[in-house]
C-alpha cells in the first residue's frame, strides 16, 4: 500500500491567507513531517510565499519548504519586477494568473472566483490580439528560464496554456507544470494533456479535483484514466489542499494516492508522481 514517504506536495494552501485555511504553515509542516513527507510548496493566490517558506523551513526538520508567486492583480499581474523579486526571495515556481485570469473570471462558478468577478476585477490575458504571448508574459518567461525554476499554467484556458507551454519550450524553460488539468475551469482533454507532455510539461493532478464537495468534481477513476493516457512519467500528484472545510492536506494527499491505487495505478507509478517528479520540478533531483 502506498504511503507518503519522501512525497513532495507541489500545491498546498495554508494560513495566513485571505481565504479561511485549515492549517497554518507550522501545522502544515508538522503534519507533513509526521507523514514522512520530504517537501512542500506553499501557494497563495494573493501574495509571495517564498519568504514565509524560508521561515517555516527553519522549523521543519527534515521537510524542505518552498514558495512561489501567482501573477494575479494583487502583485501587479504579469509583472516582471515582481517575478524578479520573487526569484531573489528564493521562489521555486511562478504561476500564471489564477483567480484573476480572464478565462477563470469568465467561466469559473466557484464562489470565491465569482466574488472576484463581482468586484469587477479586470481579467488578465497572457495572449495578445494576434494570439501570441504579450510582451510582459514573454518577459516573465525569460526571468523564469534564467532562474531555472518552475512555471505553472495557473487558471488559463487549455488552449492558452498550450500556447504558453510552446513558447516556454522554445525559450528553453525546463520545469513546466500544467496546474490541475482536471479542475472544472482548466479541464484538458487527453489529447491536450498529451500535447502538453510532448512540450515537456508535467500534469499536476490534485486531490481537490476529486473531492465530492468540490464544485463539479471528477471521480478518482477519471484521474486514473488521465494518468494512463499520458503516462505517470509526465505527471505529479498534489493536494491543492488547505480549505477549512476539507481534510488536512497530508491526509488529502494520502487518501488521493490510495484511491488511485485502488483504481489500478501501480505503487511504483504513484511513487514517481509523489516523490520523483515533484523533486525534478523543484530542481531537487
Amino acid at each position: 500500500m502506498i504511503d507518503l514517504a519522501g512525497a513532495i506536495d507541489l500545491h498546498v494552501h495554508s494560513a495566513p491567507d485571505v481565504y479561511p485555511r485549515s492549517v497554518d504553515d507550522d501545522e502544515l509542516v508538522a503534519e507533513a513531517a509526521a507523514a514522512g513527507m520530504s517537501g512542500l510548496l506553499l501557494k497563495s493566490h494573493h501574495t509571495l510565499t517564498a519568504d514565509r517558506a524560508t521561515l517555516a523551513g527553519k522549523r521543519a526538520g527534515d521537510v524542505s519548504v518552498h514558495g512561489g508567486l501567482v501573477l494575479n492583480r494583487t502583485v501587479g499581474g504579469l509583472n516582471p519586477v515582481a517575478v524578479e523579486t520573487a526569484v531573489a526571495f528564493g521562489a521555486r515556481q511562478i504561476w500564471m494568473p489564477t483567480i484573476h485570469a480572464a478565462h477563470c473570471l469568465r467561466v469559473a462558478a466557484v464562489p470565491f472566483v465569482r466574488a472576484e468577478a463581482e468586484h469587477g476585477r479586470e481579467g488578465i490575458d497572457v495572449l495578445d490580439e494576434t494570439g501570441g504571448l504579450t510582451e510582459d508574459a514573454l518577459a516573465v518567461l525569460e526571468i523564469v528560464r534564467d532562474a531555472d525554476i518552475a512555471l505553472g499554467t495557473g487558471h488559463l484556458d487549455p488552449v492558452e496554456s498550450l500556447t504558453l507551454l510552446e513558447a516556454a519550450r522554445d525559450l528553453g524553460l525546463r520545469r513546466l507544470v500544467v496546474t490541475h488539468p482536471l479542475m472544472t475551469f482548466t479541464r484538458f482533454t487527453h489529447d491536450q494533456m498529451r500535447a502538453a507532455a510532448a512540450l515537456g510539461a508535467r500534469l499536476e493532478f490534485c486531490a481537490l479535483s476529486c473531492i465530492p464537495e468540490w464544485h463539479d468534481a471528477v471521480e478518482t477513476a477519471v484521474t486514473a484514466a488521465a494518468i494512463g493516457a499520458v503516462g505517470a512519467e509526465h505527471c505529479v500528484l498534489a493536494s491543492d489542499g488547505g480549505q477549512d472545510w476539507n481534510e488536512h492536506p497530508a491526509r488529502m494527499l494520502l487518501g488521493f494516492a490510495r484511491a488511485l491505487e485502488g483504481e489500478g495505478v501501480p505503487v511504483p507509478a504513484l511513487r514517481t508522481m509523489l516523490r520523483d517528479n515533484p523533486a525534478r520540478v523543484l530542481g531537487l533531483a
